[in-house]
């Protein structure tokens, strides 16, 4: 039998997850109205990236745990001297907000200078194009040719991105 604070756990890490995926959507969104990806839906966005994206929900997991289970002065005080004067509060809106977070704040310190290098090696980038072709052609002699290509693209990002 779960505990009330399991089934709290469990439901406010649903909303997480929801806030994760969340992130993912805009993500995908932005891979498909992209000039330069040919990425043409969000399913198969998600599929050409499942197990980047499983690797991000893993290393944020223990953003939510922190949050879940320590106040906010206490992860602080692990980090710096700072102190606020109240705490975040426990709820699912917070949590959903907090996994949306977790992804963004991802993608900016692993392209941020404070970050260090073999972290930022670390952090899966989607940043990887690839797109399959099939043309159904004739050639010269009037013949029909099957052309088939295929174009793999991995885009470096050097600098913070601006928005």
């Amino acid at each position: 039998m779960l505990t009330p604070h399991q089934v709290g756990d469990i439901l406010y890490y649903a909303a997480f997850v929801g806030g994760q995926a969340l992130f993912i959507l805009k993500r995908s969104a932005q891979a498909i109205r992209s000039k330069t990806n040919p990425i043409s839906s969000r399913r198969q966005y998600v599929k050409s990236n499942w197990d980047v994206l499983l690797i991000r929900m893993a290393i944020e997991a223990p953003i939510f745990y922190s949050f879940r289970h320590y106040d906010t002065n206490t992860v602080l005080a692990f980090f710096t001297q700072w102190r606020v004067p109240f705490q975040v509060p426990q709820g699912g809106m917070t949590s959903f907000l907090l996994g949306y977070l977790a992804d963004s704040l991802l993608d900016w310190f692993g392209t941020s200078k404070v970050a260090p290098d073999w972290l930022k090696e670390n952090i899966p980038n989607f940043q990887v194009l690839s797109a399959h072709t099939v043309a159904n052609v004739t050639d010269s002699t009037g013949a029909p040719v099957t052309v088939e290509k295929t174009v793999t693209v991995e885009k470096v990002i050097t600098e913070t991105p601006k928005a």
